[in-house]
């Protein structure tokens, strides 16, 4: 009787490392090909009237994007966060087989999109406990360039959820992200 529970305890630890390291794999195969992930909480403004920015705007410009927490934000990231804001707003949609531009609108009317990183981190501890997963908080105000009007004012979360893809220009990537997401029209 006490070699049949060894055995069945045996088993089921077994089939529970296992399915671990199983999830593990799955994970890790499903973000390293995803890459990070954007996310925002809406501080100030209308979600409503930012969704018809993309018809109304043909251009984003990127002003002043400040360290506010220190050496905790490697320079890496405040350097290629505007590069990589502009290219993910700037990308093809495929709709209905058919290519058009994220930003629809007339070229000459630009957002204005400045801001601060608020939070950075690295993960190193968390990697330890729960797996891999960097994150980036920027705290970002969208405005019209040409009047400085504000259309929203949002905290844009960047999560890096791979032990392959992480690092800076993937936690700048995701801010990308989280900006079209927020801004992206309901009917898309």
């Amino acid at each position: 009787m006490r070699e049949n529970i060894r055995l069945a305890l045996i088993l089921v630890t077994i089939g529970m490392i296992s399915g671990g390291c199983t999830s593990r794999i799955i994970k890790e195969g499903y973000y390293g090909a995803t890459g990070s992930s954007g996310h925002y909480i809406l501080l100030v403004g209308d979600k409503q009237q930012c969704r018809k920015l993309p018809f109304s705007h043909g251009s984003v410009q990127i002003g002043s994007i400040q360290n506010t927490i220190g050496v905790a934000c490697p320079d890496q990231f405040i350097q290629i966060l505007p590069q990589s804001i502009t290219n993910e707003l700037l990308k093809m949609e495929k709709k209905n087989d058919e290519e058009k531009p994220f930003l629809r609108g007339p070229a000459n009317k630009k957002l204005l999109i400045t801001g601060a990183v608020i939070h950075y981190d690295e993960g190193k501890l968390l990697d330890q406990i729960v797996g891999p997963m960097e994150e980036a908080v920027c705290r970002l105000q969208i405005r019209d360039a040409q009047t400085n009007t504000l259309y929203a004012e949002a905290n844009f979360v960047s999560r890096v959820k791979s032990t392959v893809r992480k690092g800076p220009r993937e936690l700048a990537e995701g801010i990308g992200k989280a900006i079209k997401k927020f801004l992206k029209p309901k009917d898309e």
